[in-house]
């Protein structure tokens, strides 16, 4: 399915001499002839341990891409998770401190609880409505990064996170006393709902976490840390519970001290290569969902049932969630679900 290019944008473009035929993600003709110094070195970080991860090796084609358009002017050292002294849920502070310089965002809701909005559980279904929600929700992250010394530079969004588990889970009821890894508040409260415990911890964590029994199944998409894990999961609950996103988000004052058409030039290719990874995850999560199967991992269906129940219980939870924030989120929710028809 082929995944619309992003039109959001945090600071508005400038008209710029550079023009896209000088830029190119793919094919450049002519790369950035930028003034940018000497080859400085920037700190990329992915929170994902393994570089066969398909985020990962996304996140590192970007990159790369970037490199190229600003003629390697700038360099860009990409660390992997764990590798580094940051926690996961500290990627955005560990950006806004100059630490590291760029990276790409997962666990952004501890500080911009209203963005927890997008992954409401049952809420959303499939990248394609979430393309359109962001031209709601963008903004709001872009201004909430921004106060924390943070650029938001683009997003991907993820195939439908599903259950994964060290033995059976195929049905809602199975979920019951079990201790699940999970990505976002809300995922916890999905968990709760239905009789399991929610437990957060950082990508780099799990395979450790699968093999002790700290957890029993975790929440992901095939295309997501399954590649990484498949030789500790037995069984797969295709239950679409969210379609979580990422963003690539840059140091400020780093950013802003680059030639405003270098800016451009990391825009763009930022904004064009999320969109293909966006669209390169979802056929690869088709694909790869086929494949763990044929490996031995059973794949169970969701029941009419199954998805009617959770669908019911999501809903009044997007209503309490919303009344808890406030008039501004109850606002958010009802343009949301105008949006989706949900």
């Amino acid at each position: 399915m082929s995944v619309q290019k992003m039109t959001f944008r945090p600071v508005r473009r400038r008209d710029l001499l550079l023009g896209a035929a000088a830029l190119g993600v793919a094919g450049v003709t002519r790369p950035f002839a930028g003034r940018v110094g000497a080859a400085e070195l920037w700190q990329a970080y992915t929170y994902w341990a393994s570089p066969n991860v398909p985020a990962a090796q996304g996140f590192q084609r970007a990159m790369e891409d970037v490199e190229a358009a600003l003629d390697g002017e700038l360099k860009l050292k990409l660390n992997l998770g764990g590798s580094l002294s940051i926690n996961m849920a500290n990627i955005g502070d560990a950006v806004g401190d100059d630490i590291i310089q760029i990276a790409h965002d997962a666990i952004w809701d501890g500080s911009f609880p209203m963005g927890s909005l997008i992954a409401l559980p049952m809420l959303i279904q499939g990248s394609a409505e979430m393309v359109r929600v962001m031209e709601v929700m963008g903004p709001q992250f872009a201004n909430s990064y921004a106060k924390r010394g943070v650029a938001a530079l683009g997003y991907y969004v993820y195939p439908a996170q599903v259950i994964w588990s060290r033995d059976s889970i195929a049905s809602l009821a199975d979920l019951k006393g079990r201790k699940v890894r999970v990505g976002s508040s809300v995922q916890v409260e999905f968990m709760r709902r239905f009789g399991a415990t929610g437990v957060t911890m950082g990508s780099s964590e799990v395979a450790a976490a699968l093999e002790r029994g700290v957890v029993d199944a975790v929440v992901t998409a095939s295309a997501g840390g399954v590649t990484a894990w498949k030789e500790l999961l037995k069984s797969s609950f295709r239950l679409p519970i969210n379609y979580p996103v990422s963003w690539v988000i840059a140091n400020t004052q780093r950013f802003g001290a680059l030639p405003v058409a270098a800016q451009s030039a990391i825009r763009d290719v930022i904004e064009t290569d999320m969109g293909k990874l966006t669209s390169t995850l979802e056929e690869d999560d088709a694909r790869l969902t086929e494949k763990f199967g044929s490996e031995g991992i059973t794949i169970n269906p969701p029941t009419a049932a199954d998805r009617a129940a959770a669908a019911k219980e999501m809903a009044t939870f997007w209503v309490e969630w919303a009344d808890a924030k406030g008039p501004e989120a109850v606002a958010l929710l009802k343009q949301v679900r105008e949006i989706v028809r949900r």
